[in-house]
């Protein structure tokens, strides 16, 4: 007999997401078009809503030589991360459009940019019924979507496990020690670029 697994976790597909970021927003739809863009960051960063809401402007660097990541820990386990922000071209239009500009505030969006999650996971449902995505959209479809790009388009997985803020990586169990320079090596196969995404 197989087993099911009801647990299935729900990601988006390369097209759903340009269908999300080719959408035109209009001036009276201000807040849907915020809560779609937190959501593409979402995607970009593998971040959890609340950990978006936590970032500090500290996190964010920017390399020289690549464009910028993030470093830090994760709200929910503190487990520390190291996110090439730089593959995801567009992260950087969010940015700027959003980057707290209060010199006395330490987090990196402000902190009336976010509502309720609930509100948030209910307005991403109407954002992705309005372009055909069947899907039943969260913020945690966000951070499963990030995982796959990288698995699909060819990480390697110690890198995805740092990424993702994992302590242990799932098939050897062994903790891995990865800075910038193996984040960018273990992702240099993966050009999301090219996807338009």
């Amino acid at each position: 007999q197989i087993r099911v697994n009801k647990a299935k976790r729900i990601y988006l597909e390369i097209d759903e997401i340009v269908k999300l970021k080719g959408i035109k927003f209009d001036e009276d739809q201000k807040a849907r078009e915020r809560d779609r863009d937190l959501f593409l960051f979402q995607i970009y960063t593998g971040y959890y809503y609340n950990d978006l809401k936590n970032m500090k402007k500290s996190q964010l660097v920017k390399d020289p030589q690549y464009g910028y990541f993030i470093l830090g820990t994760r709200d929910k386990n503190e487990n520390d991360t190291i996110i090439p922000l730089f593959k995801f071209p567009h992260a950087e239009n969010i940015l700027k459009k959003y980057t707290n500009p209060d010199e006395n505030c330490e987090f990196l969006f402000s902190p009336a940019l976010f509502i309720d999650s609930h509100v948030y996971n209910k307005t991403l449902k109407r954002i992705a019924t309005s372009v055909d995505i069947t899907k039943a959209i969260t913020g945690k479809v966000a951070r499963h979507t990030n995982a796959q790009l990288w698995i699909r388009y060819g990480a390697d997985r110690p890198v995805i496990s740092k990424m993702l803020g994992h302590k242990k990586e799932e098939t050897t169990k062994h903790y891995f020690s990865v800075n910038i320079p193996e984040i960018v090596e273990g992702t240099k196969r993966v050009d999301f670029e090219i996807l338009a995404i």
